[in-house]
Formats: C-alpha cells, sequence, structure tokens
C-alpha cells in the first residue's frame, strides 16, 4: 500500500510543477518528458542513487559488513552457514532478529527467543541479528543534507509497518550524533537519496538498525504528528536537475 501511495504523491508533485506525467502501469510506474528525455519514476526508486549504492542499502548482510568496516556503531549479526551456528548465535544473544537477507518494508521479520523456532526460518536467505529494545529513530538525507527526524512507534517490537506512528521532530530537536552518523552512512554507500534508521537501546547508547535507499514517502509528508515535509516536490526537482541541460 505504501509503495502506491508514494508514486501517486510523486505523480501529484509532477503535475503540480507542470510537467504531464503518464501512468504506465496500475501498480506504481509512470513517465514524464523532460528537456527531451523520457523519464520514469518506479515508487521512491531513485536516478538519484546508482545501482550499485541501492544494492548496498539493500543487501542487509553487505550493509553491516560495511559499517563494520568504517568502525559505525553496528548490531551484533550473524550470517549463519549451519543451524549450529544460529543456535549458538541464539544462545549468546537470548533473543534475535531474523530478517530477510533481502526483504523490505519489515515483511518477514521475526522475534525468536527459543531455539526451536530457528527451523522456521531459511538460513540460506536470512540474516541473524541481536535483539535490542529500546526506541527507534529515522533520519531522511536529499543530496548530503538532512530533511528530516523521526521516532517511530510500534505496539509490539516486531509489527505491521502500516500499524507504525511517526513523531516528526522540528531542528532544534533533532539528534546531531544521529544526523551526523546519517551522512556518514549515505556518504560511505554512495547514496543521495535514503533514510537510516537508528535504535537507541536503554542505556542511551546508539545502533544503526538499518539503510533505506527507497523509503516510502507518505510519512514524512504526513506524519502523526510535527513538521510536515513536501519531500515528493523536494524528490522530483532534484531528480529533474539531473537532466537540466540549461
Amino acid at each position: 500500500m505504501y509503495d502506491i501511495i508514494t508514486a501517486n504523491l510523486l505523480y501529484t508533485a509532477a503535475k503540480e510543477v507542470g510537467l504531464d506525467p503518464q501512468w504506465l502501469t496500475d501498480y506504481g510506474l509512470f513517465s514524464i518528458t523532460y528537456q527531451g528525455k523520457t523519464l520514469y519514476f518506479f515508487y521512491s526508486t531513485s536516478y538519484l542513487n546508482d545501482e550499485l549504492s541501492s544494492y548496498l542499502a539493500k543487501n542487509k548482510h553487505v550493509t553491516r559488513t560495511i559499517l563494520d568496516q568504517h568502525s559505525l556503531p553496528n548490531i551484533p549479526y550473524c550470517l549463519p552457514q549451519s543451524l549450529e551456528e544460529a543456535r549458538e548465535f541464539l544462545l549468546e544473544h537470548k533473543k534475535i532478529i531474523a530478517k530477510p537477507t533481502l526483504g523490505s518494508h519489515s515483511q518477514n521479520i521475526r522475534l525468536i527467543a527459543l531455539p526451536d523456532r530457528l527451523n522456521e526460518i531459511d538460513l540460506n536467505s536470512s540474516l541473524l541479528e541481536k535483539f535490542i529494545e529500546g526506541e527507534e529513530y529515522r533520519v531522511l538525507v536529499l543530496q548530503d543534507k538532512p530533511i528530516a527526524f523521526h521516532q517511530k512507534f510500534y505496539t509490539t517490537p516486531i509489527n505491521d509497518p502500516e500499524k507504525v506512528k511517526r513523531i516528526s521532530y522540528p531542528k532544534e530537536k533533532w539528534n546531531q550524533e544521529m544526523v551526523n552518523l546519517s551522512l556518514r552512512c549515505m556518504k560511505i554507500l554512495g547514496l543521495k537519496f535514503g533514510c537510516v534508521d537508528f535504535m537507541i537501546d536503554k542505556e542511551g547508547k546508539i545502533f544503526i538498525l538499518e539503510i533505506n535507499s527507497a523509503p516510502g514517502l507518505l510519512r514524512f509528508e504526513q506524519p502523526d504528528q510535527g513538521p510536515k515535509v513536501k519531500i515528493a516536490t523536494m524528490f522530483l526537482k532534484e531528480t529533474l536537475k539531473k537532466f537540466d541541460l540549461t
């Protein structure tokens, strides 16, 4: 649902700035003609991010490996080569998260506290991470600039992304350490648009939870509380600059 809404937001933004967008499918693909070129928009997948940068962010194990290389605040993780290795990781951390290595939108994520639950997941395509309880935040970055800072609330630690609540904070209340980490992560991966998610544990320690190269736009335009950001228009205008011949 969120991807379709994102596509609709971008389509509307294109109309508002005087372009003539044309739907090509009923699941999020439309085109515009700009400076003699046909440009395509598919949800928030972007011309701003190159293919390699997008993949580095999408593959969760690759992202964790790169975060380790740069000594960034990583969550302990394991790409298990066997069920025994997965059990040892669970024994060490007591409670873990299993997520698809190439998953998105919080789908097929499992909270595991008992060894028998490991039999329910496909270890060949799953990344295991230590479960960290705390507060979750998201920083939106566009063209090397922080655009929005959100706090996310779930009714349970693992939940349907459609039920998450978001509070948007004004700039004077942004956590500057998280903002700086976001800018660094984006630069390291070569991303020009995306979000960095964080978890702050009960002791106040910051962990990088995830990097998203094609986040949904709705909740920035319509947070449950706090400042709204017209990110669809901003995203569209920055994309068009890449093809501006003037």
